[in-house]
């Protein structure tokens, strides 16, 4: 039986976000992942979930691949340094 995907699902489909690269940015393993972007819960998407959606819409492949790329770099103590603003011409 195929379930009708919910609006979240995709709007994350369409933008190109797998459910694993989603688990990863919230820490979430893959099975709670999709029972929130199922609306499994009577609370509804968690706002995070649908944060993380929107942002992925609006960055570019490279955003993304620093995001996810920091995440896993990150030991969940917020030790990791923050990257450095890119530098401007004439700087």
């Amino acid at each position: 039986m195929t379930r009708e995907k919910t609006p979240w699902q995709r709007r994350a489909i369409a933008a190109g976000m797998e459910q694993q690269t989603l688990a990863t940015l919230t820490g979430h393993d893959k099975t709670t992942v999709s029972r929130q972007l199922r609306n499994y819960w009577q609370s509804g998407i968690p706002k995070h979930v649908r944060a993380m959606i929107v942002a992925w819409e609006v960055m570019t492949p490279e955003q993304r691949a620093l995001w996810v790329q920091r995440v896993d770099e990150d030991e969940g103590d917020g030790s990791a340094e923050p990257p450095r603003p890119p530098r401007r011409a004439g700087d």
